[in-house]
């Protein structure tokens, strides 16, 4: 398309997206950082935050904060990782699973929503295009495939503890963590990111 600037379309494409999935899962007071856990969690269930972190290229402990959320609401639950007494790994609540034909409903919706008017040979290669061009930014090619993927968050276990064993999480006082992140989760920078300010973007 020409003059098109495409990073700025693909931008206001993904706000309009999480728009819809916030409002469709309102009712349940689902936020921007509620809903990409728990479709990850429907998705693949016995997964620890750091896996989490690692294969959608979250801040850990802004993860930390959106799960302990989705504790307090019933959703999400932690259990003892069977080889590993102290780490736990996370699975939906009965409440949590309650949710999921509706979540599948709503991904199904926004999709036909999102290539309405395409033929099946445009949506195969819109789909291409967008694959490709997570690979060409980094971005795994499935974010919820097997297997430790490169990518996790630049803060590392040694500043933020490990949020997988009992007393992990972020340890940082209130007054160090970034006031208006409430919802939404931080993409983790890059390796050779020097900008010092915490980024927490809603997703």
């Amino acid at each position: 398309m020409a003059g098109a600037h495409l990073a700025r379309l693909v931008s206001l494409a993904g706000r309009a997206l999480s728009a819809r999935i916030v409002a469709g899962l309102d009712e349940h007071g689902i936020g921007r950082g509620e809903y990409r856990v728990l479709f990850a969690l429907c998705e693949r269930e016995g997964v620890s935050q750091t896996d989490l972190c690692e294969r959608h290229r979250l801040d850990k402990g802004a993860l930390a904060r959106v799960v302990a959320r989705l504790e307090e609401r019933g959703y999400v639950e932690r259990r003892p990782d069977p080889d590993d007494g102290r780490r736990k790994l996370l699975y939906l609540t009965d409440a949590g699973e309650a949710l999921r034909p509706e979540i599948e409903d709503l991904k199904a919706r926004i999709d036909r929503e999102l290539t309405a008017g395409f033929s099946e040979a445009e949506r195969e290669a819109f789909a291409e295009s967008l694959e490709r061009a997570c690979r060409n930014l980094g971005v795994p090619r499935r974010a919820s495939g097997d297997g430790p993927l490169r990518g996790s968050s630049a803060l590392g276990d040694r500043r933020l503890g490990d949020p997988d064993r009992d007393g992990g999480g972020d340890p940082r006082p209130d007054h160090q963590r970034d006031p208006n992140c409430t919802g939404g989760l931080a993409v983790a920078r890059g390796p050779h990111h020097h900008d010092p300010r915490p980024v927490h973007r809603p997703l």
